[in-house]
């Protein structure tokens, strides 16, 4: 009988990257054993955290590997070294099979590359493992994927300072909507690559249901789940996204009306990559604890338990809304960034999901009570 080969999945920051892709490797899990590699152990804990997530990836995980932050240090400072230069090239291209050799890695889990049949990776992970792979085995499949389920414009300008996507390798390049290559990839990067249009797979009924926990909602308790991300964190071009102390104003001004509800509580989903848990502690501690939470299970999991949603600019408001779920966005930009669109006749600055109409945006305080008041009279 031919033994089952290997599906490899590459991790590189957080558990987003393993969200979006999981349920695709479910399709194949017949056909093939799970092994992933984590860039280290950061990335290992951002899923670990994800409860939910954590729990389906373990139950068909066959093997799995943190690689060490601290290993082959002299040799990636010998490579940025050389790489600066730009006059080693073959210099280069040794030190890089050293740092990156798979089969001395695949051998602490006693993994043979021959039995690797496909790599997954996100398109943002600029890991030198998809060439040393295919060098050493030119039939494995490198296949891309997106990193969050955020629809694109086709206006959408990566920053100036952004490594072109264009550079990367693949044979296969996932998007899931149909005009999404031409913003990522130049034409000539359309040579040699597969494209497949997949839609977004997380929010297939089967794979919903597989997410969420069932009869965990407390009835007498309203529930406002609140997925975020941190905004004094974010920057576009070397500048401030947002204004000074934005993350302050959206909890506090949120806080404000759960303090006016009985029985209400507010549930805080970190953004997996950002270290917005501890500002968010800060900022909350203040509060009476039975008033509050801060919770890294999986966005599906969390606003099925609650009776309203609020999105801090995060793709997380499609999860909200594929659970049916009354779902707007508190948000407003200081000028036009990544994932948003400047309307030419009124010069609004819109997020990408209130331009494509998926979601309400609401900028001040007032319109937010008016929202959360409504349901909460009418829970």
């Amino acid at each position: 009988m031919e033994k089952k080969k290997y599906l490899l999945l590459l991790v590189r920051k957080h558990s987003g990257e393993v969200d979006w892709i999981l349920p695709v490797i479910y399709k194949l899990k017949s056909r093939f054993k799970l092994i992933t590699i984590f860039d280290d152990i950061k990335s290992y804990n951002s899923l670990k955290s994800n409860k939910k997530l954590f729990s389906l990836w373990k139950a068909i995980s066959y093997k799995s590997l943190i690689l060490k932050n601290k290993s082959n240090i002299l040799l990636r400072l010998f490579y940025r070294l050389f790489s600066s230069l730009k006059i080693f090239k073959k210099l280069e291209k040794k030190i890089l099979d050293r740092i990156y050799n798979i089969n001395k890695i695949l051998n602490k889990i006693n993994i043979k590359l021959d039995l690797i049949a496909i790599c997954f990776l996100t398109y943002n992970n600029y890991s030198y493992f998809p060439e040393y792979i295919k060098k050493k085995k030119s039939k494995v499949l490198v296949v891309r994927y997106p990193e969050a389920t955020t629809p694109l414009h086709y206006d959408f300008q990566l920053p100036k300072n952004y490594r072109p996507y264009s550079k990367l390798y693949a044979d296969i390049a996932i998007f899931s909507k149909r005009f999404e290559p031409k913003v990522i990839y130049e034409n000539h990067d359309f040579i040699n690559k597969k494209i497949i249009y997949s839609g977004y797979p997380r929010y297939e009924s089967w794979w919903i249901k597989k997410m969420i926990d069932k009869n965990i909602k407390e009835k007498k308790i309203f529930k406002v789940f609140i997925a975020t991300r941190s905004l004094n964190e974010a920057r576009y071009n070397g500048k401030e996204a947002f204004e000074k102390n934005s993350d302050i104003y959206i909890t506090k001004s949120i806080m404000k009306i759960i303090m006016s509800l009985k029985n209400s509580h507010a549930i805080f989903k970190p953004h997996p990559n950002v270290k917005n848990k501890y500002y968010l502690h800060d900022i909350l501690k203040s509060y009476p604890k039975n008033k509050w939470s801060i919770n890294s299970d999986h966005v599906l999991n969390l606003a099925n338990q609650a009776d309203i949603c609020i999105s801090i600019f995060t793709s997380a408001c499609l999860d909200c809304l594929a659970l049916n779920k009354p779902t707007v966005e508190f948000i407003k930009f200081k000028f036009p960034i990544q994932q948003t669109v400047l309307k030419k006749n009124s010069k609004e600055i819109m997020s990408i999901f209130s331009y494509f109409n998926i979601i309400k945006s609401i900028k001040t305080p007032k319109e937010l009570v008016k929202f959360i008041y409504f349901y909460y009279q009418n829970k």
